[in-house]
Formats: structure tokens, C-alpha cells, sequence
């Protein structure tokens, strides 16, 4: 019985005070409390979703979730440097992209690394409906995903605030249209 007792107190105990216990932060430079970490985590993930959410449709929105010289590369190409520039691009790609994109994340994690930066990937899988293909304006045709990439992301605190500060996309599958049409871009611009 006291075995129990004792045990129980023990196990009670630890609980108690796992709110207050530390971790050692991803550099091994130090240690963070696990509320300060989970926030972190948190704040950087809600940075990931609020960036796919606006992507689908108000690209160049996505520029304000950048540090001031955050970068951007999504295909091989040189990446986009800086806020304004990143805005400027995806005002671009806003005028000519008027089909429905939907942009679903999985497997998204993402890494403390000390209490200003953060580390994260994800595969994003994209959706897209052209609404040529629509027998109805409003609704949509659902065909196999476009592509699925894999998306790096690092994260930095800028007064107070979390930023993306890199955010790097690699191709994982590719339709064969999507490759097609990456091909011919290609072909055009040399």
C-alpha cells in the first residue's frame, strides 16, 4: 500500500510540474521552458496556414508574413528577395492566376530552434480548377492534384512579432499538364 502511496505522489508530482520543466533548444545553446516553445511552434504554424490561405487566392498578402529580406523560391530559378519584391511577384501571378486553388498541408512540422528562430517543413499538396472545366460557375471539378511539394520554412521573431524569413518549395510529384506546362514556359523564355 505505501509502495502505491508513494508511487502515486511521485507520478503526481511530475505532472504537477511538467509546465515548469525545461528542454534543451535545438542549438543545444541553452534552454527554453515548454509553454515559450509550444508558442513558438504554434505562432510559426499558424504562420504556415495563414501563407497557404492567402496563396490560394490573395498572393501578394503572403509578402506581409515576411521578415523586411525574407526570400522565397518555389521551382529552380533564382529566389525572391525581400518583401516588396515578393509582393510585386505575386501581384503578377494574382492578374493571371483566376482559377480556384486550394493548398492542403500535411505532415507539417515545425522546430524551436532558440527564442527568435524557428524551423519547419511540410508537404502542401495543390488543387487547382480552371473554370472552363465548370458545367456550373460555382462548382468546381475535382481531378487528381496538380502537384505535391515539399516546403522548408525558417522562422525569425522581429519585434515581438514571428516572420517567415526562407521559405524554400521543392518539387515532390508533378501531373504530367503541370509538367507540360512548366516545359513550355521553359522552352519560351530561352
Amino acid at each position: 500500500m505505501r509502495t502505491r502511496f508513494a508511487l502515486g505522489s511521485i507520478a503526481l508530482t511530475a505532472v504537477t510540474m511538467l509546465p515548469w520543466a525545461f528542454t534543451v533548444d535545438a542549438a543545444e545553446e541553452g534552454s527554453m521552458d515548454i509553454r515559450e516553445r509550444h508558442e513558438i511552434e504554434r505562432a510559426c504554424e499558424r504562420s504556415v496556414y495563414t501563407f497557404l490561405r492567402l496563396f490560394e487566392g490573395e498572393q501578394s498578402k503572403t509578402a506581409d508574413l515576411f521578415t523586411e529580406n525574407g526570400s522565397v523560391q518555389f521551382l529552380p530559378g533564382a529566389p525572391k528577395v525581400g518583401r516588396e519584391t515578393i509582393r510585386e511577384e505575386y501581384s503578377r501571378l494574382e492578374t493571371v492566376d483566376t482559377n480556384l486553388n486550394v493548398l492542403i498541408a500535411s505532415n507539417l512540422l515545425i522546430t524551436a530552434i532558440d527564442e527568435n528562430n524557428a524551423a519547419g517543413f511540410c508537404y502542401v499538396t495543390h488543387f487547382r480548377h480552371e473554370h472552363a472545366d465548370s458545367k456550373r460557375e460555382e462548382q468546381g471539378v475535382l481531378r487528381a492534384p496538380n502537384s505535391i511539394t515539399g516546403w522548408s520554412w525558417e522562422f525569425r521573431r522581429v519585434e515581438g512579432e514571428w516572420k517567415i524569413s526562407t521559405l524554400h518549395a521543392e518539387v515532390v510529384l508533378i501531373s504530367e499538364d503541370l509538367m507540360e506546362a512548366l516545359e513550355a514556359m521553359e522552352a519560351a523564355s530561352e
